[in-house]
């Protein structure tokens, strides 16, 4: 058992470096200086499909009183073609690390709480519900079904960000390996705390998007797991992937 441990921490800490990493350019911090009107709800699309894309990885819920904590990182493989902000500043692929935690009620419930360290002023903080329509404990062959609601909010001194998505999720909870596929709903809200020549202080967008993910769910061990991902936003492509331990 004491291996075990040991090689549950080795995944976890391994993906939350590799979460760290896609954090290196912060999707904040060209916002203050690049903002235009016409930039803002790409931008805001961008960042929304990030968050929701991290909003389940699997597709059922902990189970009372199960307990699940993880990192991941979510990526996507370029920005939109008319989010500016980042497009001249010159990036290709970026991402955010997220820290995210799960504990099981009664009755198929499940409370999620997660939050994204970033550099640029107060971290993303955002919570979330899931409810397992289905969640099959003897017939492993049929499918799980489990619905979801999350909000997310952030605010610096360039932006004020608010993120709410819905999402539906069908999986096979099979020994080892269980993949899964959602839909996605985004809705996202992003109001500029600056002024130039384009945009005043104030100034906000709202935008909403449909996402599509498929994945595995890898479970070497009952109490850890490794998961990839990946997803379709407003044309984008992106990427999931992470570690983390569930008793």
């Amino acid at each position: 058992m004491h291996k075990k441990t040991v090689f549950a921490a080795v995944f976890s800490l391994f993906a939350l470096n590799f979460a760290g990493e896609a954090n290196a350019l912060n999707v904040f911090s060209e916002f203050g200086s690049r903002v235009t009107q016409d930039s803002m709800k790409p931008f805001a699309k961008d960042l929304g499909g990030l968050l929701g894309s991290a909003d389940f990885h699997s597709a059922r819920t902990m189970g009372f009183p199960g307990f699940d904590i993880g990192v991941a990182g979510v990526f996507q493989t370029k920005p939109d073609t008319g989010n500016s902000i980042l497009r001249d500043a010159g990036v290709d692929a970026f991402g955010l690390p997220i820290v995210q935690a799960e504990v099981g009620l009664p009755k198929n419930f499940g409370v999620v709480l997660r939050s994204l360290p970033i550099s640029d002023g107060a971290p993303v903080l955002g919570a979330g519900l899931r409810y397992s329509i289905f969640r099959h404990t003897a017939a492993k062959f049929l499918p799980d079904l489990t619905v979801s609601a999350f909000y997310d909010t952030f605010s610096n001194d360039y932006m004020k960000f608010r993120h709410f998505s819905m999402d539906i999720a069908a999986g096979l909870d099979l020994p080892v390996l269980k993949p899964y596929v959602g839909l996605g709903f985004d809705s996202s809200r992003l109001e500029s705390k600056v002024s130039n020549l384009d945009v005043a202080s104030g100034d906000h967008v709202s935008v909403s998007e449909v996402r599509y993910t498929a994945g595995l769910n890898v479970t070497p061990w009952p109490f850890a797991y490794l998961f990839a991902a990946v997803s379709g936003s407003h044309g984008q492509t992106g990427f999931q992937g992470g570690a983390g331990v569930k008793f």
